[in-house]
């Protein structure tokens, strides 16, 4: 066998090895523990409880009052169960970590650029400015640090409980897995959406069609995103994609 055959079977098996990688529990809550820890400080610090997440904010309006680390401890423990349930190690290649980071970027640009092309311009961006106006009380990092805890509530939350969740229920009347997993994107997809306006949270935008559109297909890109490559590439990827509006519409 050749050399160039020889590298070609290597990067192939390096390739699997990475793929399997970020679909672990382990590597989801290497990347979710510090950017929990940056949004709880700015969370403490901040005092509004009106700053915190959307979810956060649908909790306080609830109950009256936001309980200061229960969602990140509950986002944390989810997955650690998955880890202990799955059977996972904890022994993480740091190269594979690099690799996550970048194809993120690359995962929430896309869905970025789709978002802006769907809405026919950067400048009419619907959601872009919605996503702007979300943070027109925050500063510039107080913004970033509050996308490091909603992107990984919001994952968590639709993704990781709502629609696997929405699978398993739907095995009792459905046979055919891909019409299963099919409504449960579906469905949660739309629910997501729905999550951002005032309809189904106090904390949300007045409702308009484009933008809940635009939501709902943003919604099904990140469940795909977290079926074919994983809960940590998936809430890189939510991060970077808002992170990309908010440069935009800030004018960094």
């Amino acid at each position: 066998m050749n050399r160039d055959a020889t590298n070609s079977i290597l990067l192939s098996r390096l390739n699997r090895h990475y793929a399997a990688q970020t679909r672990r529990p382990a590597m989801a809550i290497f990347w979710m523990l510090p950017l929990l820890l940056v949004y709880e400080i700015w969370a403490f610090t901040s005092g509004r409880p009106m700053n915190r997440s959307g979810i956060e904010w649908l909790m306080f309006s609830w109950a009256g009052f936001v309980p200061a680390l229960v969602m990140p401890a509950a986002c944390l423990a989810l997955v650690a169960w998955w880890h202990r349930r799955v059977g996972d190690h904890w022994d993480i290649d740091a190269r594979h970590l690099g690799l996550a980071a970048v194809e993120s970027l690359l995962l929430g640009a896309m869905i970025y650029f789709a978002t802006c092309a769907i809405q026919l311009g950067f400048t009419n961006s619907i959601e872009g400015r919605q996503v702007a106006d979300e943070q027109r009380w925050l500063n510039d990092l107080d913004a970033v640090a509050r996308f490091c805890g909603t992107s990984v509530f919001e994952e968590i939350v639709f993704r990781f409980l709502l629609m696997m969740g929405l699978i398993h229920w739907f095995a009792r009347f459905v046979q055919s897995s891909a019409v299963r997993v099919t409504l449960a994107v579906i469905l949660s997809s739309l629910l997501f959406s729905a999550f951002h306006y005032s309809v189904l949270n106090p904390a949300g935008d007045p409702f308009e069609w484009l933008g809940f559109v635009c939501r709902f297909l943003v919604g099904i890109a990140f469940t795909l995103v977290y079926l074919r490559r994983g809960l940590s590439i998936a809430v890189l990827a939510h991060l970077f994609y808002n992170l990309m509006f908010l440069i935009v519409w800030r004018n960094w």
